[in-house]
């Protein structure tokens, strides 16, 4: 499991643009106060005099190795290992590792080399966000059986209920983005019974008694119907009261936090970098790449949709 920084390092190495080198070596009789050193967009100002108090404040000690230490021990602070970036320190030379870009607003106390480029399109807030676009863009381009694989799948379950047990409307969970099953108890039977998914049209002429074939039918053994509409689902009949007695199975909306694990399943992220790429690409009119790499992942999620959605239709026939 990689988590959404790792995935936009990966595409970044794909693209040729590496993770960044840069070294830091400190002229001390040139630094001044409110100097800045901005590492990965992180704006770092060094200060004078008092000790630092701010989160982003390194002091100015009284040479240049202990000052190269502070902006060392700053940086490690303000980047965790989820970020990949990291400093090291040795007289007075600070190194810093998988950045993007490192620039100073005084070039004279603070002198940079770089060993790769700086931050240029396709910009780390662009593979960011194309890795956001990717995660949804596959959600609702593969079926459920290949999102809810192992223990990193989108898949969820999760009882849900209105008090009264007269609610026939019942909001999804926070998360919902697409139900593939539905159960609940609707009547004097104990058992849940999964429900059959209608239009929101269906099902208002089923509770009206005006459906030709299906009817309202709340004793044991009958079909239920249900339907999704703003963000709730509609019962043909209201559940029976409890916090247990309706569970849906669904999709839940794909994470948004860099340093968090992607909720996709392990065998898909190799195609949300593809996601990312292609977006790279078409954005340095590379249009001819971003083609090839479309056939081939369009050809993937072919393969994979095929392989378990014949998995499902053959478990559904026994």
């Amino acid at each position: 499991m990689a988590t959404l920084a790792a995935i936009s390092d990966n595409v970044r190495r794909r693209l040729g643009l590496g993770l960044g080198s840069h070294t830091v070596t400190l002229s001390y009789a040139d630094i001044a106060d409110q100097d800045t050193v901005t590492v990965h967009g992180i704006v770092l100002t060094c200060i004078t005099g008092a000790a630092a108090v701010e989160l982003a404040q390194f002091k100015k000690e009284t040479n240049a190795t202990a000052t190269s230490d502070n902006l060392e021990d700053l940086i490690d602070a303000i980047f965790d290992s989820t970020t990949r970036v990291s400093a090291s320190s040795s007289s007075g030379v600070t190194t810093i590792t998988g950045a993007r870009s490192v620039v100073t607003s005084n070039t004279t106390g603070f002198v940079i080399s770089s060993s790769t480029t700086q931050d240029e399109p396709p910009f780390t807030s662009d593979i960011d966000q194309w890795i956001l676009d990717g995660q949804l863009w596959l959600a609702n381009m593969v079926v459920d059986e290949a999102l809810s694989l192992g223990d990193t799948g989108l898949s969820k379950v999760t009882s849900f209920a209105d008090s009264s047990g007269t609610s026939t409307e019942i909001a999804w969970p926070s998360d919902f983005m697409r139900s593939f099953m539905v159960t609940a108890k609707i009547g004097s039977d104990a058992d849940l019974y999964r429900l059959t998914r209608v239009t929101l049209d269906e099902l208002f002429e089923i509770r009206h008694d005006r459906h030709d074939l299906w009817k309202v039918d709340a004793s044991d053994k009958a079909a239920k119907y249900y339907a999704t509409a703003e963000g709730k689902c509609y019962f043909s009949a209201a559940p029976v009261t409890g916090s247990d007695k309706a569970k849906v199975y669904y999709i839940q909306e794909p994470q948004t936090t860099k340093g968090t694990e992607c909720d996709l399943p392990d065998g898909l992220e190799p195609l949300l970098e593809d996601y990312a790429v292609i977006k790279a690409y078409e954005q340095k009119q590379r249009y001819d790449m971003a083609q090839a790499l479309l056939g081939t992942l369009t050809l993937s999620i072919q393969v994979i949709n095929t392989r378990y959605a014949s998995s499902a239709a053959r478990k559904r026939r026994r």
